[in-house]
């Protein structure tokens, strides 16, 4: 019994060294990356999520940026000056009841955009006519080219002097008869 006693005791001695090296690696590898700097698993990813939001942020605004230029550049909705400055020119009423032409310009923010804007009475009497300055989700309710509008007096649009000419579309119309 002796003898068995020091057997077990021999490879437990034995075992037990293995065992704690064994356990100490799977916990390692669990919550570490051993590495040179040897970071801990959650600076790892804090570090990578932060990475990917800089990096998804950086390309959503240039690509943003640049699919709006290029449509706007190609379809000549916009202009830029000799600043390099966008802008589109807009239908502007005065006062007296006249208006003017009026170049206006995309604020410097990537998510903004121009565009023109009128409203009028039922009467198609023009009220108001502007410059029209939205964030770029707010212009997918404009139409390219023409102010249409389908339920109110009031239209925005996108591409020069497109508030010139405003009206109500004419299935609205037809539905209302």
């Amino acid at each position: 019994m002796a003898s068995l006693a020091s057997t077990l005791s021999k490879i437990f001695v034995f075992i037990l060294p293995f065992s704690i090296n064994l356990l100490q690696t799977k916990s390692l590898s669990r919550n570490t990356v051993v590495d040179d700097d040897e970071l801990d698993v959650s600076d790892l990813i804090d570090s990578f999520l932060e990475r990917a939001k800089q990096n998804t942020r950086h390309h959503r605004t240039h690509r943003l940026l640049r699919r709006h230029r290029i449509q706007s550049s190609i379809q000549q909705l916009t202009s830029f000056d000799a600043h390099g400055r966008e802008y589109v020119k807009c239908r502007k009423s005065l006062l007296d009841g006249g208006s003017v032409m009026k170049r206006c310009y995309r604020p410097p923010s990537d998510d903004m955009r121009v565009g023109c804007y009128a409203v009028w009475n039922m009467k198609s009497e023009t009220l108001v006519q502007d410059c029209w300055v939205q964030q770029a989700i707010s212009m997918n309710n404009c139409e390219q080219r023409k102010c249409v509008a389908d339920r109110s007096t009031f239209c925005c649009c996108y591409g020069h002097n497109c508030n010139s000419r405003f009206e109500l579309q004419e299935e609205t119309l037809k539905e209302n008869s």
